[in-house]
């Protein structure tokens, strides 16, 4: 029934303008049998008869084509309904098909959020890891290392100096592994920062070079500094990433040439004004050339994929876990240069990395150079003559300050005071005038970070300045230990020449406060 209402209600409009069209055809088929009426008292029965039959003809004719054509419109009114009910279950199974893929996607977001926030925390604990596992290593290797640099200054005879050597050597490679294992955690969590500062080209590529004439005179490897383009002396770039990365360029080069020679090569491809028109841009490539045994085609690809190598078997030869190339690349890569490599078996390889570098203006530069001039000092044993300061150790670790001890005496510091943790500390500064404190950051009781935040509100301004001495190697760490208040960062282990490097820093800076003070 509601079907044929349907059909009724839509036919409703079609149905009044034929009720119209029947109203006229039977008004005129009154008419005609009016006429008829008359034309049979008038005209005789024959005449009526076709009166009559021209009447029913003029209402049966119209008639027919009114009901055909009602049939029509209600078939057409059927067939759209028809379409209609199919158009709206179609819309409907879409509408479903719709829902479960929107659901579906919902499903597969969340999937991929767990996924995401899983490597995230399996990424920060690897970084946790790693930095921990850094820590727990780097506190023992700096007592190793420092007493077997105090050892070389002692008399040893040849057999004892070789095995001193050997302890040296195998320290740093070990650090050298773990530097690596830092680098890359950091890359890999995006943690890795660059700085810009003026770098004298010639001077990088000889201290690249010294650092490895020995190794390459032992194998009778001769190694040589080339810059093709004198227009370019300095430029601004991060010296420590750039030098790491020709540092690990010249090791594969020196490991894997059994004799021969090796180039470091620098070549100017383009000056050109900077933006503001004041400074200058190049583009440098940098070569690192070998006559080793080069590296065939099918592996080349390989060799800079982290803990890779283009031979397994190299890896026992030739040593290293496979991840300074890698390093070295992606380090490059966020400088925003590119690294190449060229290289046939037989032929040696060359390794070469770009870099868009700006030139400093010549102003700035002349202003950078001058304010870097060392001041002269004597020699260690007369450093605490030329810097006179009273120095406190806060160390907990026994053979570490034994270590740093010994370096001080050797530097002319002989009344070092020692504490083992921050109670230690603030008691040793109540009773003693102090100009700098080496502190160790975890230590028992209260740890150098306490120890600072203590020391600064007991004392003020007037505190003596403060050297965060940690294994915590990363970035990250350093700037919290400056923002806590204190002064300086050293990471363990470290070498005599760097604790000199920054007792002169400090001892400067404090005779100029204490210069001022008086002139005020």
């Amino acid at each position: 029934m509601s079907a044929i209402n349907d059909i009724i209600n839509a036919c409703n409009s079609g149905t009044s303008t034929m009720t119209d069209g029947f109203t006229d055809i039977f008004t005129s088929a009154s008419d005609l049998q009016m006429l008829s009426t008359y034309a049979s008292s008038e005209m005789g029965d024959s005449a009526s008869n076709f009166l009559f039959l021209s009447a029913n003809n003029a209402i049966i004719l119209p008639v027919s084509i009114l009901i055909i054509a009602l049939f029509v419109v209600v078939g057409v009114q059927i067939q759209q309904l028809l379409h209609k009910k199919r158009l709206l279950k179609e819309i409907g199974e879409r509408e479903k098909i719709l829902r479960d893929r929107v659901d579906e996607l919902k499903s597969y977001v969340q999937k991929l959020e767990g996924a995401k926030h899983s490597a995230e925390s399996s990424l920060a604990a690897k970084s946790n890891f790693l930095a921990e596992t850094s820590h727990e290593i780097r506190t023992p290797m700096n007592g190793i290392m420092g007493m077997a640099s105090l050892l070389q200054d002692t008399k040893l005879n040849e057999t004892q100096r070789i095995y001193v050597d050997a302890i040296e050597k195998s320290s740093e490679n070990l650090l050298a592994i773990l530097n690596d294992l830092l680098d890359y955690s950091k890359i890999e969590a995006g943690k890795m920062s660059f700085e810009k500062k003026i770098i004298d080209l010639e001077l990088l590529i000889n201290e690249v070079r010294t650092i490895f004439v020995k190794q390459a005179e032992e194998k009778h490897i001769q190694i040589e500094n080339r810059i093709t383009d004198e227009r370019v002396k300095f430029f601004m770039g991060d010296i420590l990433r750039i030098r790491q990365v020709l540092i690990n360029l010249v090791s594969n080069a020196v490991k894997y040439t059994a004799d021969g020679k090796i180039t470091i090569q620098v070549d100017l491809d383009d000056l050109k004004p900077g933006k503001t028109g004041k400074e200058k841009m190049a583009h440098l490539q940098f070569r690192v050339i070998d006559e080793g045994e080069g590296i065939p085609l099918s592996k080349q690809e390989k060799i800079f994929k982290a803990f890779e190598q283009g031979d397994v078997s190299s890896s026992r030869l030739h040593g290293g876990i496979g991840l300074g190339l890698s390093i070295s690349k992606r380090l490059v890569e966020l400088m925003g240069g590119e690294m190449r490599l060229q290289s046939e078996p037989g032929q040696g390889s060359t390794f070469c990395f770009c870099l868009d570098v700006e030139i400093p203006r010549k102003a700035y530069l002349m202003d950078q150079i001058q304010n870097k001039k060392p001041r002269v000092v004597k020699d260690d044993h007369h450093l605490a003559e030329d810097i006179p300061l009273h120095i406190l150790i806060a160390e907990d670790n026994e053979f570490n300050m034994l270590m740093l001890e010994k370096t001080l005496e050797k530097f002319g510091f002989s009344n070092v005071l020692k504490a083992e943790n921050g109670l230690e500390v603030m008691e040793l500064l109540h009773e003693n005038p102090v100009d700098l404190i080496l502190m160790d950051i975890q230590m028992p009781e209260m740890d150098g970070v306490q120890a600072t935040l203590a020391i600064q509100e007991e004392l003020g301004e007037d505190r003596p300045k403060i050297i965060a001495l940690t294994a915590h190697a990363s970035d990250t760490s350093k700037a919290f230990y400056l923002e806590q208040g204190m002064d300086g960062f050293l990471s363990k282990p470290f070498k005599a020449d760097d604790l000199r490097a920054l007792l002169l820093q400090y001892g400067r800076q404090l005779q100029l406060d204490k210069g001022s003070d008086t002139r005020s």
